[in-house]
């Protein structure tokens, strides 16, 4: 099982902003997971992190695997 964690805004399209997923072996499965239940996100940008690690390829998942979707964000 992992969790993922939602933030910002794109909760408005997830409703829950954290929540458990169960056999997703990789990063482009939850991704397809993601897109499947929550259509209205494939048009958004986002970044992933696994494991508090901001990630840009697909990625393994296992048991206890935290997974943050993180809207886009600017700094100074």
């Amino acid at each position: 099982m992992i969790t993922v964690k939602v933030f910002g805004r794109l909760t408005d399209y997830t409703i829950k902003n954290e929540f458990n997923l169960t056999g997703v072996k990789d990063t482009d499965q939850l991704l397809k997971t993601l897109f499947n239940k929550y259509p209205m996100l494939e048009g958004l940008k986002f970044k992933v992190s696994v494991d508090r690690k901001i990630i840009n390829e697909n990625t393994a998942l296992h048991n206890g695997s935290e997974v943050a979707i993180l809207p886009p964000f600017s700094g100074g």
